[in-house]
């Protein structure tokens, strides 16, 4: 699909709904939807109800959690239950997984929630989804197995440039102490009313690192949480009622809610664990309903890795492009 210039977001959201269903059907057997972690699924709905009128079963997979699955909110007003429940079915992973039937259309969604599951997976689950005539849409941060068609949709609805995050190298300790950069960004966010998410690869050095946060940040606020593992809702609710603090977790649950006037900064970012597409994510989940130009995202390690530079490049690529196409606005 060709670049479109100027144009208004809600007139390329149609022209890609367009296109996709008019991909749906031709010959085609997959089609990658490349777009930035927590996009509109609005896209999807013309080609949803095109097949189910014409009688054909549809499934959305998505790891969204139950009480947002933006796509059936985008849905209700077109179909009743009846028909939901006969012909679409909507589930998360590891429930199609244990499904044997075969669907017209599949759409896999990988990009409402964090991602939790590597490409053998999916490919594997989608091979036994589909039959001979199938088609398969793939909605993810980028051509997850290199073939098909392939299409961008580069810029969500708040028509913001995505946050590109900044890179922190230190030789410092950081299990210990903390650098000198760093606490000053953390005295900056807490001062402007802002609370910082800070990620941590795994729970080794959590509580070292909760307890020099504490003793360092205090005196500007209370509000300094430490979370390992299973994220109580209540919690987050509780954290999120403060204009500013400090949240500390190995768990990223934390991005499925929206945190209001929030940066985050990810300690251990050249760690295996935060491989190129989990730190996409924490980019684009930081601040994604934000109303102004705000929110920052460092990438605090003692080196510079291949998927800390991925992770800025598909970034910077999405803003780009959605810049060359009139989308954003600043």
């Amino acid at each position: 699909m060709p670049m479109y210039q100027k144009l208004n977001l809600s007139k390329q959201k149609n022209r890609i709904s367009e296109y996709i269903l008019d991909w749906s059907t031709k010959n085609g057997k997959v089609l990658n939807v490349i777009s930035p972690p927590y996009n509109s699924v609005d896209i999807f709905i013309n080609v949803i109800l095109f097949h189910i009128f014409n009688n054909k079963r549809v499934i959305y997979i998505t790891d969204e959690k139950c009480e947002n699955l933006n796509i059936i909110k985008s849905l209700k007003s077109y179909l009743n239950v009846k028909t939901i429940n006969k012909l679409f079915k909507i589930c998360c992973f590891y429930n199609a997984v244990n499904i044997s039937e075969n669907y017209d259309l599949i759409i896999y969604d990988s990009i409402s929630t964090f991602l939790s599951h590597n490409k053998d997976e999916i490919y594997n689950l989608i091979y036994k989804l589909s039959n001979h005539h199938s088609k398969v849409i793939l909605y993810s941060i980028e051509d997850m197995f290199n073939i098909g068609s392939k299409i961008v949709f580069p810029a969500r609805d708040d028509e913001k440039p995505l946050i590109e995050p900044r890179t922190v190298l230190t030789r410092i300790d950081i299990t210990s102490d903390i650098p000198f950069l760093i606490y000053d960004y953390l005295k900056c966010s807490i001062m402007s009313s802002r609370k910082v998410i800070i990620c941590i690869p795994d729970n080794y050095n959590i509580e070292r690192i909760y307890r020099y946060i504490y003793k360092y940040c205090s005196n500007m606020t209370r509000n300094i949480t430490c979370v390992h593992k299973i994220h109580d809702s209540k919690v987050i609710e509780n954290f999120n009622k403060f204009k500013r603090g400090v949240y500390i977790t190995d768990n990223f649950d934390i991005f499925d809610y929206s945190i209001q006037g929030s940066d985050a900064i990810v300690y251990f970012s050249d760690n295996s664990k935060f491989d190129y597409k989990k730190l996409v994510y924490i980019c684009a989940a930081v601040n994604r309903n934000r109303k102004n130009l705000e929110g920052e995202v460092i990438f605090l390690a003692n080196e510079e890795t291949y998927d800390m530079d991925k992770a800025k490049d598909i970034m910077r690529s999405f803003n780009k492009i959605a810049w060359e196409q009139g989308l954003l606005k600043i």
